[in-house]
């Protein structure tokens, strides 16, 4: 290269939830009209980037180039900076880098480096796929926080360092939590720099080693990292979309409001592909196991519900009649009391799609719902079982909830019924059926909605049943 090419600019730093920063095709406007030529994008960021989907489609990379293009912008590189650090992590930093992985495999630091080398890996193709020859990351982070101070240290951080140094703080004039940070910054960089000053492989210079007694000097600079704000890899959840709680009750999302769907038309199982409905805040995702039958999806979501929806969703395009039916479970018995595993036949992926669906929330509420139009307030038909002299109960006549096994739905022509197994006993028609109408083809699955918009759970539906015809619910 001859000329030097540019400006661009890494759209890490100005992504938001607010316009214009909240999509690729915005964002891209708004870095073309300050004069760039140029753009990194970040691949952790599902609002302005699908990397999974990037990695596996063609068309997928064609479109994004396509947006840009429109904006006479050129992609310069993707990177991978948080998901890269997670190669190599530092065991005292367990905990602050898992905020840049998946909930699933908080607390796992092989199960987290297993997920960052396979972000890397979709990275990588996608690259190919998009004809870059040049990407941004990180190499693990094993010693980074020795020498930068990342991941930021959430506030009071230090304040847990306290009760243990408290009585050596005592015999000093400066306060413990300075003195503590001073101290452990100035044993880990020295540390540092001498094992590399010991290693045949590298040479560390001379104004390099002092450094290390520089840094301890500066109290100041340590001091305002006990202060900063916790960093997170995953945008806030907006107030209307928080779940309901003894003192908050969630509403319906802003007239208006809408989030695109991620989609991969990878096959899993029976179907043909799955997608993020309404593009929650957290990628979702899900396996399915040959042997055993059981497809395990981990989603966040705000809900399914309101005028729009949000949740993972595994789908096969059909027509026509359709029996569905499946055997429903939740591994964490504490998660919250209104997710919802879900059997869906909607018209669209779009989020507020047309659309009749049956439900088992991890309450028990069983639902018959329908979005009747676009963009309208669902409505449905709700049952809760329980009984009396069952285990559980404080007395033999406290009621108690009973969660059924296994829930179905059938459409047959317009009408679409639910259809339930409380204990194992032959499926039976559960209350009246709905009306709605859907031009084929159409989206037929099986989802499941943390109920929680920032925070993913999981759900297991097995011996799924799927057949293109009515009366076919077992």
């Amino acid at each position: 290269m001859k000329t030097i090419q540019g400006p661009a600019i890494l759209l890490a730093q100005f992504a938001g939830d607010a316009a214009p920063y909240n999509d690729l095709a915005s964002i891209s406007r708004w870095a073309a009209g300050l004069g760039y030529k140029g753009v990194q994008i970040p691949t952790w960021d599902a609002r302005l980037f699908d990397l999974e989907l990037a990695a596996e489609s063609q068309a997928s990379c064609d479109q994004v180039l396509g947006v840009l293009a429109e904006n006479g912008l050129a992609l310069t590189e993707l990177s991978t900076q948080l998901q890269g650090q997670l190669i190599a992590v530092h065991p005292a930093y367990d905990l602050l880098f898992d905020s840049f992985a998946p909930k699933a495999v908080h607390g796992n630091a092989g199960a987290r480096q297993a997920w960052a080398v396979e972000q890397l890996g979709f990275a990588a193709k996608a690259s190919k796929n998009l004809g870059l020859k040049a990407h941004a990351t990180f190499s693990g982070a094993l010693a980074w926080p020795d020498m930068y101070p990342w991941p930021q240290r959430p506030a009071g951080w230090c304040s847990q360092l306290l009760p243990s140094w408290r009585s050596v703080g005592g015999r000093s004039s400066m306060p413990s939590t300075e003195m503590t940070l001073i101290s452990a910054t100035k044993i880990s960089i020295c540390k540092f720099l001498i094992r590399l000053k010991n290693t045949s492989a590298c040479r560390v210079s001379r104004p390099a080693l002092l450094l290390a007694p520089l840094l301890c000097t500066v109290p100041h600079v340590l001091r305002a990292q006990a202060t900063s704000a916790p960093a997170s890899s995953n945008p806030s959840a907006p107030e209307w979309a928080q779940p309901g709680t003894a003192t908050h009750t969630q509403v319906a999302p802003p007239p208006g409001f809408h989030s695109a769907t991620r989609t991969s038309d990878t096959p899993i199982g029976i179907f043909q592909g799955q997608s993020d409905v309404g593009g929650s805040l957290l990628p979702g995702s899900a396996s399915f196991g040959p042997g055993t039958g059981q497809y395990t999806i981990t989603s966040a979501g705000y809900n399914v519900w309101y005028t729009r929806d949000e949740f993972r969703y595994l789908w096969k395009k059909m027509s026509g009649d359709i029996s569905l039916a499946a055997d429903i479970t939740y591994p964490d018995p504490n998660g919250y009391g209104d997710r919802k595993a879900v059997l869906v036949i909607r018209q669209s992926l779009d989020d507020d799609s047309k659309e009749a669906l049956v439900a088992l929330h991890g309450g028990g509420m069983i639902h018959l719902a329908q979005r009747p139009e676009n963009d309208a307030r669902m409505k449905d038909m709700e049952y809760r079982i329980g009984g009396r002299g069952l285990p559980g109960g404080e007395s033999p006549d406290s009621l108690v909830p009973v969660i059924a096994k296994r829930i179905g739905i059938q459409k047959k022509g317009d009408s679409f019924t639910l259809f339930v197994s409380v204990d194992g006993e032959p499926m039976h028609q559960f209350g009246a059926p709905i009306q709605l109408h859907l031009e084929g083809p159409f989206y037929v699955g099986i989802g499941f909605c943390s109920h929680l918009p920032d925070k993913t759970d999981t759900a297991v539906l097995s011996n799924v049943v799927l057949e293109n015809a009515a009366g076919k619910v077992r």
